[in-house]
Parts: structure tokens; C-alpha cells; sequence
């Protein structure tokens, strides 16, 4: 709700010409619909072994992200701020992700 709450704020504010949506639930049809007809241009992700063809319909575009994509994209599963405070991945974020 709050992500399709936040993609009519954006659309009725101007705030964006292309949107890329990571989603694959299609509860977000009717915004992402609506965004389109303000003519917007909404871009939907489909994250790995998750996806709406409900939500691919009614989109400008879509394509698939699957995890070896996922993979290179991640940041290092340790990363020390300049003030010398280290962030560490979560544990369940890493299991099946990070080898």
C-alpha cells in the first residue's frame, strides 16, 4: 500500500518522468495504471522467481533481474563509514546470495 500510496504522490507532484517499480505484486496495478495514464513512464522489475503478469501488462515496460545479476550488484558484506563505524550485511540478506 505504502509503495503505491508513494507512486500516486510522485506522479501528482511531478516528481519523476521514469519510474523503475521492483515488484512483483499486483496489487500495484491500479497505481502503476493510473501512473501511466498521467503519462508517465513506469518500468517494472521482476525480482528473481517473482512476477505479475497483471503488473507487466499495465506498465510501459518490464524486464527480469535474476540473481546472478543480483549478485553483481550488491555491495561488499562489510563496509566501514569515514567517522570509522563498520556496517556489516545482514546475515539472512547473504544466506544463498553471497558465496
Amino acid at each position: 500500500m505504502n509503495i503505491a500510496c508513494e507512486l500516486l504522490a510522485d506522479v501528482y507532484e511531478d516528481k519523476f518522468d521514469v519510474a523503475f517499480l521492483v515488484s512483483g505484486d499486483s496489487d500495484l496495478v491500479p497505481a502503476v495504471e493510473k501512473a501511466v495514464a498521467k503519462k508517465k513512464v513506469v518500468i517494472i522489475v521482476n525480482p528473481p522467481n517473482r512476477k505479475s503478469e497483471e503488473l507487466n501488462k499495465v506498465a510501459t515496460n518490464f524486464f527480469s533481474i535474476n540473481d546472478k545479476r543480483i549478485k553483481q550488484c550488491l555491495l561488499p558484506q562489510n563496509i566501514t563509514t569515514r567517522k570509522g563505524k563498520t556496517l556489516y550485511m545482514p546475515k539472512k540478506w547473504r544466506k544463498g546470495l553471497v558465496e
